[in-house]
């Protein structure tokens, strides 16, 4: 299937999306929720997204409509599917007894399971589930053989993004205790310069008498996209490569289990001792940041590598002299990278199956050139 056949394909599936989206925001307007209630409950989430998307515009692959794509799933079809299967597993653990396990004096205490067990569980993994599907199925594969970590990352913020818009929205018509907006700033925990945030929705609270932070829906799925964007990146050299995404989705969750558990003093051991290990959720944010970096530089270095291979992959500074033309820059720039990709892949493909990989790279060539044309 070629390139152009994928991005059609891409515009059913978009308005599929839609529809729900906008399913979803219908209800929650027939709930009194006004039009600024809809926007500052995007804020916080869409910020970094736009964020991560102009840091990343060198080295995506991925088109924006793609992004955009995955931001409706995250607050239509992914909060659904959640909600759920939160309801499904809360009566299971219920009826079972690791529910008087969990419930002990020893382990958690006489607390509800939903917030510190069922949420965690099923919020994490169904935010990264459209990332998963999509580079892991069927002909979605040909996606995973043209993108590199930084796309699973921008995928999964989106998703992450969209299903914390919906819960924030959700949160305002339950009277959530926690402000949304700009209003929200007082909690920001991040490292910033002047307003500039570098993780916005990472929060910071001692309400319960013990200081957690609360990295952010946006953010954790990121975390967990990145990690698995730079497993499929080694999967060719390292067979146990999912090891890398698995610990970070565990992580994420151990994380979100802290801050939606952790009462005033806990009588537990392990809940005055296992916590300062992570630094009570201060450490994956700076581990996402390590890993960010590491994505940036593999990126870059495949970049410079096909360019080496292609010489038309070339641009000359000459085009800052003509502004008109910057227009078409980020179009050539992704079609570059994903053509570095796909070549990368068919290099480390075994010979059986590099010959079908072949018109891929071919494809994704004649569209890059075709782009730089328009560059002059």
């Amino acid at each position: 299937m070629q390139f152009s056949a994928l991005i059609k394909r891409l515009k059913v599936r978009n308005l599929l999306s839609v529809v729900f989206a906008l399913s979803a925001l219908i209800m929650l307007w027939l709930s009194d929720i006004s039009p600024k209630g809809i926007v500052w409950a995007a804020y916080w989430p869409v910020i970094f997204l736009l964020q991560l998307l102009i840091v990343t515009i060198p080295w995506r692959a991925v088109p924006l409509k793609l992004t955009w794509q995955f931001f409706l799933l995250g607050m239509s079809i992914v909060p659904a599917v959640t909600f759920l299967a939160q309801y499904l597993l809360y009566n299971l653990l219920s009826s079972t007894p690791i529910y008087y396990f969990l419930t002990s004096d020893e382990v958690l205490g006489g607390v509800d399971l939903m917030a510190p067990v069922v949420a965690p569980l099923t919020e994490e993994i169904f935010k990264i589930l459209p990332v998963l599907l999509f580079l892991g199925l069927g002909r979605n594969l040909a996606w995973r053989r043209i993108t590199g970590p930084l796309d699973a990352m921008l995928l999964a913020a989106a998703s992450g993004a969209g299903f914390d818009f919906i819960e924030n929205l959700f949160r305002a018509t339950n009277n959530y205790w926690a402000p949304l907006g700009p209003d929200r700033v007082s909690w920001v925990a991040s490292p910033h310069l002047g307003s500039l945030y570098l993780y916005p929705n990472m929060i910071a609270s001692d309400m319960y008498g013990v200081p957690t932070v609360w990295f952010g829906h946006a953010e954790m799925t990121a975390c967990v996209g990145l990690a698995l964007g730079l497993g499929l990146f080694i999967r060719q050299k390292f067979k146990l490569w999912w090891l890398l995404p698995l610990t970070i989705l565990l992580w994420a969750m151990w994380d979100h289990f802290l801050v939606n558990y952790l009462g005033p003093l806990p009588e537990q051991l392990w809940a005055r001792t296992l916590p300062a290990l992570d630094l009570y959720g201060y450490l994956l944010p700076y581990v996402f940041l390590a890993g960010f970096l590491l994505a940036v530089y593999q990126t870059i270095r495949t970049q410079k590598w096909y360019v080496q291979q292609d010489h038309l992959a070339a641009v000359s500074t000459g085009i800052l002299k003509y502004p008109q033309k910057l227009l078409h820059l980020p179009g050539f720039l992704r079609l570059r990278q994903m053509a570095a990709f796909g070549l990368r892949d068919f290099a480390l493909a075994k010979p059986d199956k590099a010959n079908n990989r072949a018109s891929w790279v071919w494809a994704l060539r004649e569209q890059m050139i075709l782009k730089k044309m328009k560059l002059g």
